[in-house]
């Protein structure tokens, strides 16, 4: 089964790329980056967040009167809507799988989604050797997302890292579940947003004042 979401987006481009904003970054992620750059204020477009910080998506939201999501945010809600139970493979350095997974349910938490969840798992790959550890990251995913779904019984899996790119649509076929690619979700939620109009409520996200100083 494949990914919906690959349908609409060429992800041969996303493959071997990392999502750091000031990297070299392909085109979908880049695209996200430009609108970072010209302070997120193009009429028609959304913001979305480079990081999984639950502290700069609603900074985002209030600053913003364009669509602002997070990549963690995106991936978890569209998750919770494409099967009962969702399982979220991240990944970091094998000496922090205990601390990056609770980080994982730690984030859930914000957004009540944590009973949706039905197991964080982690590939064991630090973050800046995803590009250069392409099999690997592969087959470890696809291990532990075996493993979500055969023993934890999701249906839906969630990439818990926007770096984690070309291997969602192989895993998918594979398992016969979505995968969630969070760059993507997180662009697609922020341009169909757009397109129809809405926003986030500045009754919830209030605009702050102009010479308001905030400290992250």
């Amino acid at each position: 089964m494949s990914n919906k979401l690959l349908q609409r987006t060429d992800t041969s481009q996303l493959a071997g790329r990392r999502a750091v904003c000031g990297e070299k970054l392909n085109p979908i992620l880049a695209r996200i980056c430009k609108y970072v750059s010209q302070g997120l204020m193009t009429a028609g477009e959304g913001s979305s967040q480079m990081k999984w910080m639950k502290g700069v998506v609603p900074v985002s939201k209030e600053k913003l009167d364009i669509p602002a999501v997070g990549l963690g945010e995106s991936s978890y809600h569209l998750a919770s809507m494409l099967g009962s139970s969702f399982s979220v493979i991240t990944v970091g350095s094998p000496n922090l799988v205990a601390t990056q997974c609770r980080r994982v349910r730690d984030h859930l938490k914000v957004y009540a989604l944590e009973n949706k969840c039905a197991s964080v798992r982690s590939a064991a790959i630090p973050v800046n050797d995803l590009e250069k550890e392409k099999t690997k990251q592969e087959q470890r995913v696809f291990a532990e997302a075996t493993k979500a779904v055969e023993e934890g019984n999701a249906d839906t899996i969630v990439l818990g890292c926007g770096g984690m790119l070309g291997v969602a649509e192989w895993v998918s076929q594979q398992l016969g579940v979505p995968v969630v690619i969070p760059a993507i979700a997180a662009l697609k939620i922020c341009e169909d947003s757009s397109g129809s109009g809405l926003f986030q409520s500045k009754r919830c996200f209030g605009t702050p004042p102009v010479d308001k100083k905030r400290i992250l």
